[in-house]
Order: structure tokens, then C-alpha cells, then sequence
């Protein structure tokens, strides 16, 4: 692909539904999601990451390298299979936190869209801690206790929607950014789908298979990797492993269930209070919701 046009790209953010949607975009007849070149290793999501030299703060296996370097050819071989009338877009939700991201991508492309999907700061960062808690044992250095978690800066650093979304705002029209809240997809799935091809100016009345879906959940996550160790581990065996997988995974669910205390809303709530009110200016709505028990 000689010259790659991108049309849209989801900016995150993490546990907020990124991963359904870019599974509904993937279904629309119009869209090119990106699928590893030949060579690389088979995901079921692809997120290219290329934008970003910033990774998440608890990162410690080593492989928290910076793909841009390697330049928009070795970009733009994750599109070599889209149609040429297909819109071509991807998602990688950790562009939305990192400094670095939105002139580069005004660089290189500065007519594409993008979509932010956004959620209770306590429920997305609990949702994020027990995610990577579950599914990085060995690979991160996440604290035993969300409580800990919540108090490191650059946690908290996640979830200043208002503060990350100004970054962009310095590059890109307000018109070219659609935000959206996670909770609403609950409320019609849908709709909440329509909202976004119609942003994106490709048939709205697509139905995907995917509107009822639930995915990327660390349960089910963590599930999947270990019927994939399992299977290349154990061979003929699988059948008895995966058995083995849900008596093991079920145990230890119950194990290591953990919830969000009221002193941890209440410490979250009032850290976000000055950004969420700046973000609902912003939006010209309320999300009040937000400071109920959580979703």
C-alpha cells in the first residue's frame, strides 16, 4: 500500500468498550479493521499501537517498545487487505492517554476521525486493575490491593478525560472528535452503533452480530489464554485441560473477588470532581451518573 488513507481511529479508552466496538465495526461491509502482516502473530484485536513511545505505567516484561520508528510503511502493512472503497480504521486504546499521540497523528493524518468512548473513572479503573491483575500475572507490577492501585499518580493520570481530550482539541476540530459514554451502550446497543456509522458517514442501518456480545471481559480473557497454553502445551489432552481450566478459573474467581469500597468511590469521585465538570461543559451534558454506585 503505497499511500495509506486513514479514516478513523478509536483513541480509547481501556475497559470503556473499545473492544466491542471495534467487533461491530469489523461486521459493517464498509469498514477495514487491521489484521496482522504476514509474520506477525495472530491476535483476535488487533491494535497496531503505532502512534505511541508511552505504554501503560505497570509494564515490566520488557517489550514496551515504541513502534513509530519504524515508519508509516510498516504501518500501513496492517491495511494491505482492505478493499479500496472500504473506510480503514483501527483502535488502540492507550493513544488516548499519551502525550505524544495527537500531533502525530495530525501529522500524518490530519482529516481522520476519531472516537473516544468514556466511563465511571471507578468502575473503568477497577475494571482495568482486576483485567490486568487476571490476565498479566508475571508480566506487570500491579499492587495487591485496589486501594493501592488507585493511589499511584500515574493511575490516576488515566482517567482526566477532560485533561486528555484538550490534547487532542490543540490539532483537531471538535466536529472530528465523537465522545461517547460507555454506560450507554446498556441503554441501546444499537443506537448506540448507529450513532457512530452515521459519524462516520457509512451505512447506518447495519445490524452486527456482535450488538449482544460482551467481550474482552478479563474472565473470558483469561479463559482464552489458557485453553491457548493448553492446547500447545497438552495436545491430545485438551478436552481434559479445558475442564480442568473451568473448575480452576472458577475457583479462583471466587478466590480473588475484590470490590470497590465506598472510601475508594468517595477518594475517586472527589479526585475527578474538577475534571468531570469540565468535561461535561465540554460535551454540554451532565454525568452525574457517574458519582452513583457504579455500573
Amino acid at each position: 500500500m503505497k499511500d495509506l488513507h486513514l479514516d478513523f481511529i478509536i483513541i480509547g479508552t481501556h475497559k470503556s468498550g473499545t473492544t466491542w466496538v471495534h467487533k461491530c465495526l469489523e461486521t459493517h461491509p464498509q469498514v477495514c479493521m487491521p489484521q496482522n502482516p504476514s509474520g506477525y502473530s495472530a491476535n483476535k484485536k488487533v491494535e497496531p499501537e503505532f502512534f505511541n513511545d508511552t505504554h501503560m505505567p505497570w509494564r515490566s516484561d520488557g517489550n514496551a517498545i515504541s513502534n513509530y520508528p519504524k515508519g508509516l510503511s510498516w504501518y500501513a502493512e496492517f491495511f494491505t487487505h482492505c478493499d479500496a472503497n472500504a473506510i480503514k480504521g483501527e483502535s488502540s486504546p492507550i493513544y488516548f492517554h499519551a502525550p505524544e499521540v495527537p500531533e502525530r497523528i495530525h501529522q500524518h493524518f490530519p482529516k481522520v476521525k476519531l472516537i473516544a468512548l468514556l466511563r465511571n473513572p471507578a468502575d473503568r479503573l477497577f475494571s482495568l486493575y482486576t483485567y490486568t491483575k487476571l490476565n498479566n500475572v508475571g508480566r506487570t507490577r500491579v499492587p495487591p490491593t485496589f486501594s493501592e492501585f488507585i493511589r499511584l499518580p500515574e493511575v490516576l493520570e488515566l482517567s482526566l478525560y477532560h485533561k486528555h481530550i484538550m490534547r487532542y482539541l490543540e490539532y483537531f476540530p471538535r466536529e472530528k472528535i465523537k465522545v461517547l459514554i460507555y454506560e450507554e451502550i446498556a441503554m441501546g446497543p444499537d443506537g448506540f452503533m448507529k450513532s457512530i456509522y452515521e459519524f462516520l458517514g457509512i451505512d447506518a442501518s447495519h445490524k452486527s452480530e456482535f450488538t449482544g456480545v460482551r467481550v474482552n471481559s478479563a474472565e473470558s480473557r483469561m479463559k482464552d489464554e489458557l485453553r491457548r497454553a493448553y492446547r500447545d502445551k497438552y495436545g491430545k489432552y485438551f478436552g481434559k485441560a479445558v475442564s480442568f481450566i473451568g473448575g480452576f478459573f472458577t475457583n479462583s474467581a471466587k478466590q480473588q473477588k475484590e470490590v470497590i469500597t465506598s472510601c475508594d468511590r468517595d477518594y475517586l469521585s472527589q479526585y475527578y470532581q474538577a475534571d468531570t465538570k469540565a468535561l461535561e461543559k465540554l460535551l454540554g451534558r451532565e454525568l452525574q451518573f457517574w458519582n452513583a454506585n457504579g455500573q
